[in-house]
């Protein structure tokens, strides 16, 4: 099964791209290359062992925004984790958030479907919740507050109008992610805590600790 992996030199695609690689599947990463050379460490470098985790051996380096349906043919599933990602990115520029998370996921997958492509695999975000009371589910209905997540909810529901026999979207709308990864983040509530913990000795509360979050790990993710 030959797969496109979007966004894969991000803090989530350094996880996903080499683990469905090493289950056999036949992976391409597709990637704006702006951080080619931010990688945190090599593949001997996590828990101290060796690892699966390495760079994809293939990777387009180009914006979503400018795949066209040639770059698709010969893909039996897209997996699009390529966007501008946390709400305070989001919300410093608003137009270039939709500009890319919007209309450059609804490009790519005009583009995939019109390659046939059967399966887009999304990565949206239990943000499109935005401030649930109690437990949710698939069906319960969203409330996206920032750019981000507005972007998500306007994906699922366009993508949504696309399904067909002949393409399939899927949406993971996934927890917060922690964990180590080759492409670090520590903007990320458990990893800047792990952070500061490590380098300042302090937990560093930014709030007065009773909000409630929901978090998954990246490997998690990627199973």
């Amino acid at each position: 099964m030959r797969v496109l992996i979007t966004g894969s030199d991000g803090y989530l695609g350094a996880l996903v791209a080499p683990y469905l690689d090493a289950y056999g599947f036949e992976v391409v990463g597709l990637d704006t290359g702006y951080y080619k050379s931010g990688w945190l460490c090599s593949e001997r470098l996590i828990d101290g062992q060796p690892s699966r985790i390495r760079s994809v051996p293939a990777t387009v380096v180009r914006d979503i925004r400018e795949v066209e349906v040639d770059d698709l043919r010969g893909f039996d599933a897209v997996v699009h984790m390529a966007e501008l990602s946390n709400d305070p990115l989001g919300e410093l520029t608003g137009e270039v958030t939709y500009d890319v998370n919007h209309r450059g996921s609804l490009h790519l997958a005009d583009c995939a479907k019109r390659a046939g492509v059967q399966r887009f695999v999304y990565m949206s975000s239990c943000s499109v919740y935005g401030a649930a009371a109690g437990t949710v589910s698939e069906v319960s209905p969203l409330n996206p507050l920032t750019a981000y997540a507005k972007c998500k909810a306007m994906v699922e529901r366009d993508l949504t109008a696309m399904a067909d026999d002949d393409f399939s979207p899927t949406f993971l709308r996934n927890a917060t992610a922690f964990g180590a990864s080759p492409r670090m983040r520590f903007d990320i509530v458990l990893n800047n805590l792990s952070g500061l913990a490590w380098v300042e000795r302090t937990i560093a509360m930014t709030s007065d600790g009773t909000p409630w979050r929901p978090l998954v790990h990246g490997l998690d993710i990627a199973q």
